[in-house]
């Protein structure tokens, strides 16, 4: 077992979290009141989780391939880049067709997010260094918080006191 294993598990674990909160979510939104924003941004959550744990658990298996953890994370490292493009690209099409406006601040924070993951990924495979994927790792980790928040920000805003 190569030493970085319980900090990959930790994340794989905390990362299939995010997917028990959003069918948590998802079940207390379920009928009339789940808007279409709120339910591709679960969407959104569901998919960076599971991305992020077959992200984390996949360098054990590549490590025995490979001989090395370092070696394995510069592999996977390629992986996030092409799968965090492709994504963007995904959702940009999704976001589009729903009719959904992707702006301000948000947007803002989460194309940040989606540029330090590939730039840190970009790292690892430069330096190979685990200490970056690692990092790496936990950026992979604030992907799904953004959109929950955002689900939880839309319930602050239409929740009123009546008058």
């Amino acid at each position: 077992m190569i030493p970085e294993a319980g900090f990959l598990f930790s994340i794989a674990g905390l990362s299939a979290s995010f997917l028990g909160l959003a069918g948590l979510v998802m079940a207390f939104r379920r009928g009339g009141d789940m808007q279409p924003v709120d339910a591709f941004r679960l969407r959104q959550m569901v998919e960076f989780s599971f991305v992020n744990v077959v992200v984390a658990i996949s360098i054990v298996p590549l490590a025995a391939l490979l001989g090395t953890s370092v070696e394995a994370a510069r592999w996977v490292s390629v992986g996030v880049i092409a799968y965090v493009v492709a994504q963007n690209v995904l959702f940009a099409q999704r976001g589009r067709r729903a009719g959904i406006a992707f702006r301000g601040g948000w947007a803002v924070l989460a194309l940040g997010v989606t540029g330090l993951s590939v730039g840190i990924a970009a790292v690892v495979i430069a330096t190979s260094t685990f200490g970056w994927f690692e990092v790496l790792l936990v950026v992979l980790l604030v992907r799904p918080m953004l959109p929950f928040l955002l689900v939880l920000n839309s319930w602050t805003t239409e929740v009123r006191p009546s008058s």
